[in-house]
C-alpha cells in the first residue's frame, strides 16, 4: 500500500515536472517569438534615426564652417540659410503627408515604384512653383525685414532655396527606400556628407562659393537616389 503511494505520487510528480517542462518550453518560444516582433520595429526606428542624424548634419555642418571661416560674413550666410530651411520644411511636410501613400502598396514592389515615381513628379512640381515664389518673394522680404547690412543676402537666396530643395528630394528618395525597407541609401548619404565636408574645407572663401557646394552636393545627392531607384530591378 505504501509502495502503491509512493509510486502514485512519484508519477504525479513526473507529470507535474513534465508539464511545467511543457510550460517552461511554451514560454521561451513565446519570448523569443515577442522578441523577433520587436526586430522589424528596432531596425524601423534605427534607419529613422540615422536618417535624421544626416539631416541635422547636412543642415548644421555649413552653418558652423561659414562661422568659422568666413566669421565676418557670417550673419549674411544665417540670413541666406535660414530663408532657405524655410523652404526644406515645407518639403519635409509634403513628405509626411506622402509617406502613408507609399506605405500602403510598399509590398507590390511594381506599384510601389510607380507611385513613388508619380509623387516624385509632383513635388518636384510643387517645388520648382515654391522656387518661383522664392524668386519673387524673399528679395523684398529681405528688405522689409532686414537692415542694409544684410542686403548681401540678396544674391544667394534663390541659390541657396535651390540647393534645401535638392537636399529635400534627397531626404524624400531617402524616406520611400526607408518604407521600401532598404537601407542602402546611407551609403550615399554617406558619401556625399564626406564629399561636403572635403569640399567646403578646400573651398571656403567666399559666401558664394559655399552655396555653390551645396547646390552641387546636395543636386548630385538627389540625382544619384533617384536614378539608384529608378534603375533598381524589381523582384518577382
Amino acid at each position: 500500500m505504501a509502495s502503491l503511494i509512493v509510486t502514485k505520487k512519484a508519477a504525479t510528480l513526473t507529470s507535474e515536472s513534465h508539464n511545467q517542462n511543457i510550460q517552461f518550453k511554451l514560454n521561451i518560444k513565446e519570448a523569443a517569438k515577442n522578441k523577433s516582433s520587436f526586430i522589424p520595429l528596432i531596425k524601423g526606428f534605427s534607419n529613422v534615426l540615422s536618417t535624421q542624424v544626416f539631416f541635422y548634419y547636412f543642415t548644421a555642418i555649413t552653418l558652423i564652417l561659414a562661422n568659422y571661416y568666413i566669421g565676418e560674413k557670417s550673419g549674411v550666410y544665417a540670413v541666406s540659410a535660414r530663408y532657405g530651411q524655410i523652404f526644406i520644411h515645407i518639403g519635409l511636410s509634403i513628405i509626411t503627408v506622402l509617406i502613408p501613400y507609399t506605405s500602403e502598396v510598399k509590398d507590390n514592389q511594381q506599384a510601389f515604384k510607380k507611385k513613388v515615381t508619380k509623387l516624385l513628379g509632383l513635388y518636384t512640381l510643387i517645388g520648382t512653383f515654391i522656387l518661383i515664389a522664392y524668386a519673387v518673394a524673399m528679395p523684398v522680404a529681405l528688405k522689409l525685414l532686414f537692415s542694409p547690412v544684410y542686403y548681401g543676402a540678396r544674391t544667394l537666396i534663390l541659390p541657396h532655396a535651390a540647393a534645401y530643395f535638392m537636399l529635400s528630394i534627397s531626404f524624400f528618395m531617402a524616406s520611400m527606400e526607408m518604407v521600401a525597407g532598404d537601407k542602402d541609401y546611407i551609403k550615399t548619404l554617406v558619401v556625399f556628407s564626406l564629399m561636403l565636408l572635403i569640399a567646403l574645407v578646400k573651398w571656403n572663401n567666399t559666401l558664394e562659393q559655399i552655396v555653390t557646394i551645396e547646390l552641387v552636393t546636395y543636386t548630385l545627392m538627389a540625382l544619384v537616389l533617384v536614378l539608384r531607384f529608378l534603375t533598381r530591378r524589381i523582384k518577382k
